[in-house]
């Protein structure tokens, strides 16, 4: 089987047919797309192919048995008139396992996956290095390993090392929870390097008797950077590995308890042709995700405010056209929530004063505050804002940088010298 990756387009060609009917078979090209959706178009004589969609098993050279997914019709579709009457049909796939031909809702009890940017933060070459325990998590133990791999030449063998992440299960999950943990890790290798990181490859394992599987799923647009120097890491890898078997469970809960604002976030670091200014507005609603969930804030006691509201909300005048009644009676509804103004005063306040100095790099906190809630409020109320490209761009990247630093706070990895100056 040929090493294919999910970070490279790449074609193959085979036999294709639906599982629920075998006796069908089809000409196959499967068409990857590392940052779109990938493609299969089946065609064959004797009339259309299938459009009651199951799960697609295949065949191919390069790859061999594959098993397809979630298939979509893409609305292509190309005939053939005359003596053959062929027909082709294109489908959008969600999910590919190459090397086996799976039933629906097959499950699996381990993964290993690679990162981009992986072994440049771990740096270590060593044949006989040791794999970093990374703790357990429920039924996971999950583990930073080596792979060795040769490759002879005509004068002698290369050998050479890469790290992966290898997660072992004493419980079965089928293959969308499986996706969903990938994700999970590479939101943690993102914060912990510093960059957007991307799965190379990914392998599913059932036990350790059988043969790993490859996946290859739908991937975003990519923001691939160069090479990464030590001294642009926030978390270097000797710094993690000393807390990597608490860190990275309590991750796996902050990222569940704190998902919305977890996705905002990164969606901005790995997302790389958004506009600043709707990067900007995602941190500032991620900020306000984290407050609410983290600290909570409102003005009065909850039962109170509700006893409240209802005479102020009484005194609406009926004069006024409905929807606008609604929409005062809303803000009434949610007026006991902090405002973003004090919510984000009061994370900034609650870092420690080097930190914050640091973040705001001597800007007053009042006057950075208002800078926020200025290019907030204009952006969102009309549709333009004061607030020049270059001093959004800057306040976004501080937004950033100061909720990298507060995720990473709740897995023990706040305030490394690394990190610190990660910051300026």
């Amino acid at each position: 089987m040929k090493d294919y990756t999910l970070i490279a387009d790449f074609r193959v060609t085979g036999i294709a047919w639906f599982k629920d009917s075998p006796q069908r078979t089809y000409a196959f090209d499967f068409a990857y797309f590392h940052q779109g959706l990938p493609t299969v178009t089946l065609t064959a004589s004797g009339g259309a192919p299938d459009t009651n969609i199951g799960t697609l098993y295949a065949v191919s050279h390069d790859m061999g048995s594959l098993t397809l997914y979630e298939l979509t019709l893409s609305g292509e579709q190309t005939t053939w008139s005359g003596s053959t009457n062929i027909h082709s049909q294109k489908y959008i796939v969600q999910n590919v396992v190459a090397g086996t031909h799976l039933p629906v809702g097959a499950k699996f009890r381990g993964c290993r996956v690679r990162f981009t940017h992986m072994d440049e933060w771990i740096r270590i070459r060593d044949i006989g290095a040791a794999e970093l325990p990374c703790g357990v998590a429920g039924s996971e133990s999950i583990y930073i390993a080596p792979v060795v791999s040769r490759s002879a030449s005509t004068s002698n063998e290369m050998v050479s090392v890469h790290w992966e992440w290898r997660i072992d299960s004493r419980q079965p999950y089928d293959l969308r929870w499986w996706l969903a943990r990938v994700e999970t890790i590479q939101k943690l290798m993102t914060l912990l390097i510093g960059r957007a990181t991307y799965a190379e490859s990914m392998v599913l394992f059932d036990n350790d008797s059988t043969e790993p599987w490859k996946v290859f799923f739908p991937t975003i647009a990519k923001n691939f950077q160069p090479i990464l120097y030590p001294t642009s890491i926030p978390v270097p890898f000797s710094e993690f590995a000393v807390v990597a078997h608490t860190s990275v469970p309590k991750w796996l809960r902050v990222a569940e308890d704190l998902k919305s604002t977890v996705d905002l976030h990164w969606s901005t670091v790995v997302h790389p042709n958004q506009y600043a200014q709707l990067s900007f507005l995602s941190m500032v609603l991620a900020l306000e995700a984290y407050h609410r969930l983290v600290f909570g804030g409102q003005y009065m006691d909850n039962d109170e405010y509700k006893a409240a509201i209802g005479d102020w909300q009484a005194h609406i005048p009926k004069t006024l056209e409905l929807s606008h009644r609604q929409s005062l009676g809303n803000r009434i509804k949610f007026g006991n929530e902090y405002s973003l103004r004090k919510r984000l005063t009061e994370v900034l306040r609650n870092l420690p004063d080097a930190v914050r100095e640091r973040l705001l790099g001597g800007e007053p906190l009042k006057k950075f505050v208002d800078a926020i809630i200025e290019g907030r409020n204009s952006l969102v109320h009309e549709g333009t804002t004061s607030v020049n490209v270059s001093e959004i761009i800057r306040y976004k990247r501080q937004l950033s940088k100061l909720l990298w630093y507060l995720f990473l706070g709740h897995i023990d990895l706040p305030r490394s010298p690394a990190f610190l100056a990660y910051l300026d």
